[in-house]
């Protein structure tokens, strides 16, 4: 599956979630598990067999992960891995 991504739609989003933890509409923990939770409803709907939703679970894992390295390279942690 390929997907045309509108980044400005994303920044949105995310800025959307930002304000509704951040004023006290929902909890952190209930944005994370709402979120997973609709991402795997999403992958279901969207992808036509377990191996292609596995792989777009994958690609999105990534892509949590580059954006947790970005976050705490801003917080000043070393994230360069280890030679």
């Amino acid at each position: 599956m390929i997907f045309d991504i509108n980044e400005g739609n994303v920044k949105w989003v995310v800025q959307n979630l930002n304000s509704a933890c951040g004023n006290g509409q929902f909890s952190t923990a209930e944005v994370l598990v709402g979120l997973a939770q609709f991402t795997g409803a999403m992958i279901v709907t969207l992808a036509e067999t377990p191996v292609s939703g596995f792989q777009v679970a994958e690609t999105l894992g990534n892509e949590v992960k580059n954006s947790m390295v970005a976050g705490y390279t801003a917080k000043g942690y070393n994230m360069k891995p280890s030679a």
